[in-house]
């Protein structure tokens, strides 16, 4: 997973420490919640030529909520609705990672009011770059304006 502090294997540790804040405006607490993998098929690259053909990305969430302790779904995030909107997405073209990243994030922040952040980190599978890589990437970290 990008972003992973280094010597942690694949996991929830350390997903996304920038994101996590304190009480805001509601007065509660943040809980964060976790998507790892998520497959998303989109037309990423610099060139016609690099977009041409849909690829397979990952999609890594960290979605920063502000739950309300009900122990309802009402009172959270429904991350069944997150992954369904991020899976929307699939079939676009764009020419930097960095738009895939940016353009969910904002998705999500405009479409959940409980949802107080999110980092997202894409995740292209070897990409054709001048070195043998497993992949290339690009995280963005967002906060509800306010």
């Amino acid at each position: 997973m990008l972003g992973t502090r280094a010597g942690s294997e694949r996991g929830f540790e350390g997903v996304s420490p920038e994101v996590a804040g304190d009480a805001g405006a509601t007065g509660l607490p943040t809980t964060q919640l976790v998507v790892e993998g998520l497959p998303l098929v989109l037309h990423v690259g610099w060139t016609s030529h690099e977009r041409a053909l849909p690829r397979a990305m990952s999609v890594d969430l960290a979605l920063d909520v502000s739950y309300d302790g009900s122990g309802d779904l009402a009172g959270t995030v429904d991350v069944d609705e997150v992954v369904r909107v991020v899976q929307k997405f699939s079939g676009q073209e764009y020419r930097l990672l960095e738009e895939v990243a940016e353009s969910l994030a904002q998705r999500l922040l405009e479409g959940f009011p409980r949802l107080r952040g999110v980092r997202v980190a894409v995740r292209k599978p070897h990409p054709p770059v001048g070195a043998a890589v497993a992949a290339t990437g690009a995280i963005v970290v967002r906060r509800r304006d306010g």
